[in-house]
């Protein structure tokens, strides 16, 4: 199967097309599979040698992190509300015990 590099952002294409999908770049080389050595070995080049789903990993995880401490700083002002806030009870200690 014929496959497609496009040299700018390194996006790989198995559909004959003119130009990049991802950035409409038209600086392609065609190879003759997707699994050739001399197509891997560029694609780590232009990319950086880091998967796109690494990438898309580490931003999901920095984001699980920040929404997490929002979420507890905000928990925090409530729960400093409720130990403020005075607890009234129906009977007095001193009804209860007789």
């Amino acid at each position: 199967m014929k496959t497609i590099l496009c040299n700018g952002c390194g996006e790989v294409m198995t559909r004959f097309m003119n130009k990049c999908r991802a950035c409409t770049g038209t600086d392609l080389t065609f190879y003759e599979s997707v699994d050739s050595p001399e197509l891997k070995k560029r694609v780590k080049e232009i990319r950086g040698g880091v998967d796109p789903w690494t990438r898309a990993a580490a931003a999901a995880l920095v984001a699980g992190i920040v929404l997490v401490v929002a979420f507890g700083v905000l928990q925090a002002g409530h729960v400093e509300k409720i130990k403020q806030a005075p607890i009234q009870t129906a009977a007095g200690t001193e009804s209860v015990t007789r």
